[in-house]
């Protein structure tokens, strides 16, 4: 228990005591499977960008590659969000 959120949790029409038996918990898990990969890829697009480009920064062959992966981050950027508020409404809220 890191943070004790599953006591407050125990009040919505949503949850069941056990391990991975209900919406809350499936939610949560496809929240931090969007949001872990969401960190990882944001750094690794980060650090190319910084390797890649030159100073003072500049359109050049990286470029195509950055706007790609830095699309692909937005999107799960924007999912792991969304899944956030789902598991908050599940555990929260309803």
């Amino acid at each position: 228990r890191i943070h004790g959120w599953r006591d407050r949790a125990v009040e919505s029409r949503y949850w069941q005591d056990g391990g991975f038996n209900d919406p809350v918990d499936w939610s949560l898990l496809v929240h931090l499977a969007c949001a872990i990969p969401t960190a990882v890829l944001w750094v690794v697009v980060i650090v190319r960008a910084l390797r890649n480009f030159p100073r003072p920064t500049q359109p050049n062959v990286h470029s195509v590659s950055h706007r790609r992966w830095a699309k692909i981050a937005a999107i799960e950027m924007t999912l792991t969000a969304v899944t956030g508020w789902i598991f908050y409404y599940l555990a929260f809220i309803a």
